[in-house]
C-alpha cells in the first residue's frame, strides 16, 4: 500500500499494476467502476475565540470571507471543498 498523487495512482489502476485505489471523487471519465465506501463530512478547524467558532453551523462561503488554508489542486480535499464552494 503507498500513497501518491491521484492521476498517477489512476494511471497506475488502468495500467493494471495496481488492482484497487481509494480515492475522493471525482474518478476518471467513465472507464473506471467506483463504489462509495463511506461519507465523511468536512469540519472547520478554527482557532479558539474565532468569529465562526461560536456559530452551531457554518458553510463554505462564511469559511471563505476569511484567510482559510489553502491546499494544492492535486490534494483530494482541494477538489472537494472547491465544489462545496461553488454550489448555488
Amino acid at each position: 500500500m503507498h500513497e501518491d498523487l491521484k492521476a498517477y495512482l489512476i494511471d497506475a489502476l488502468r495500467n493494471y499494476r495496481l488492482d484497487a485505489l481509494i480515492a475522493s471523487l471525482p474518478v476518471g471519465n467513465g472507464e473506471i467502476e467506483y463504489l462509495p465506501l463511506f461519507r465523511e463530512p468536512f469540519v472547520a478547524v478554527l482557532p479558539r475565540g474565532h468569529p465562526l467558532a461560536a456559530r452551531p453551523r457554518i458553510a463554505a462561503e462564511d469559511v471563505a470571507r476569511h484567510r482559510p488554508l489553502v491546499l494544492r489542486e492535486e490534494n483530494a480535499c482541494a477538489s472537494r471543498s472547491s465544489r462545496s464552494a461553488n454550489r448555488p
